[in-house]
């Protein structure tokens, strides 16, 4: 099995040998929020979940990637917020309260918008990270372009912010007459990983076939969405996440360093 966008760490445990995921897990995800924080001048973070399984797991993770020594990072709070409020008054108090500076919210978009306008108008200074969840084009709309400006978004691979990809996007694109959604171009190296792994086994044999993806090597198949080598568990090796900004109400490549 190949899965393209699932990326709970609760894929893991059972140590199955024929299951291999595309996607960085969340807790690489978590760790590499933390990783990001400092060179964004950030000493004090305070984590903010939806209360769903994805979003709690990011948040674990979180916790435990700020209490690693040398992470730099010291944990402000640890909340959880209620899906579908009209308002967070508990969470921004407490960010202010903890002089939290930076809230990485972990939880999807919907209660995105929410919070960061609330934290907007409470004159909330520092700095907003989303997790993938939470960057989602429609943010644009249930925000004013300053209520967004600035908050910054850690995601898997987007075919728009990967030059490989854009051939490929265009074909897709000439193909279907719309642009590829957010998993479609790993559904799409998905497959591609897949049929290699069969030219190179010369056969459709199951243990066969999964020997071949187990061993693929970088230099065997290029995929649009990060590297092809898996670690024994069945994770990338280097599992890829871009750093993204929003700037004039768009998704943008942030920059080094911030």
């Amino acid at each position: 099995m190949i899965i393209p966008g699932a990326n709970s760490p609760d894929l893991l445990p059972p140590r199955y040998d024929n299951v291999f995921l595309l996607a960085g897990t969340t807790t690489i995800e978590a760790q590499r929020a933390v990783a990001w924080a400092r060179p964004l001048g950030v000493h004090r973070l305070a984590v903010v979940g939806d209360g769903t399984s994805f979003s709690g797991a990011i948040v674990t993770a979180t916790a435990a990637a700020v209490k690693q020594p040398g992470s730099g990072v010291a944990l402000a709070a640890e909340m959880t917020l209620t899906q579908g409020a009209t308002a967070y008054p508990q969470v921004v108090e407490t960010v202010l309260r903890e002089q939290a500076d930076m809230v990485f919210y972990t939880g999807y978009q919907a209660e995105a918008a929410t919070l960061i306008r609330d934290l907007r108008t409470a004159d909330y200074t520092g700095r907003i990270m989303l997790s993938d969840g939470g960057c989602d084009p429609t943010l644009f709309t249930e925000l004013t372009a300053a209520q967004a400006e600035g908050v910054y978004g850690l995601a898997l691979p987007l075919p728009e912010f990967e030059p490989r990809a854009a051939g490929w996007a265009a074909k897709y694109r000439a193909s279907t007459g719309a642009a590829p959604g957010p998993f479609t171009m790993q559904a799409y190296d998905a497959v591609k990983l897949a049929l290699d792994a069969i030219r190179r086994a010369g056969s459709t044999n199951r243990g066969t076939v999964r020997r071949a993806i187990a061993t693929t090597a970088p230099a065997a198949v290029e995929l649009l969405s990060g590297p092809s080598q898996f670690n024994p568990d069945g994770t990338q090796v280097d599992s890829t996440f871009i750093q993204l900004r929003i700037h004039d109400g768009a998704f943008v490549l942030a920059a080094k360093g911030g």
